[in-house]
């Protein structure tokens, strides 16, 4: 990857509306491979609801009955929740109405999140990084984590998965 500075004039992102997602029809698996060591997932995001928005989901990998192996979630205003596996990681954040870059490194088993550039410290955890992720037969989902029960109210916009793990100057100038 390589910063392209002002070149590229983008005017338009997805919009969710609390209802509405998007299925990219295809799984991690297909992008990255069945099992994945080390990736990176960056977007933009800008909430419509700033606060008690309750749990949505900004993107996940998964299928029915079974554990998503990537996911990010948020929740009433304050949280973000990386689940990678089994485990997960969460921040603490203000959900604004403002844009706000997210990026989230996997490495081996170590999980970097940035926010707006800069990496994050997490304010709970549970259980480790797993050192790879299953991503086989799982659908990926912008704004949805597979039930409607966790659908995204707010805009997303510029998803970029890699497969490889960025670093902190690449994602500055992701």
């Amino acid at each position: 990857p390589q910063y392209v500075g002002d070149q590229i004039a983008n005017n338009f992102s997805m919009t969710f509306d609390g209802s509405s997602y998007v299925d990219t029809g295809t799984s991690l698996g297909n992008a990255l491979g069945s099992s994945v060591a080390d990736m990176t997932v960056s977007l933009w995001y800008k909430n419509t609801i700033a606060a008690n928005q309750g749990l949505f989901s900004i993107i996940s990998s998964n299928s029915a009955g079974t554990t998503a192996p990537f996911s990010i979630q948020g929740s009433n205003g304050t949280s973000i929740y990386v689940y990678v596996g089994s485990s997960y990681k969460q921040y603490t954040v203000t959900h604004d109405t403002n844009w706000h870059h997210l990026s989230i490194v996997k490495n081996g088993t170590s999980l970097t999140t940035y926010i707006d550039g800069n990496s994050v410290t997490p304010t709970a955890t549970s259980g480790s990084v797993p050192a790879t992720i299953d991503t086989t037969n799982k659908i990926t989902f912008i704004g949805l984590y597979f039930s409607t029960a966790y659908t995204y109210n707010g805009q997303i916009d510029e998803v970029a998965i890699f497969d490889t793990a960025l670093n902190a100057g690449q994602i500055y100038n992701d």
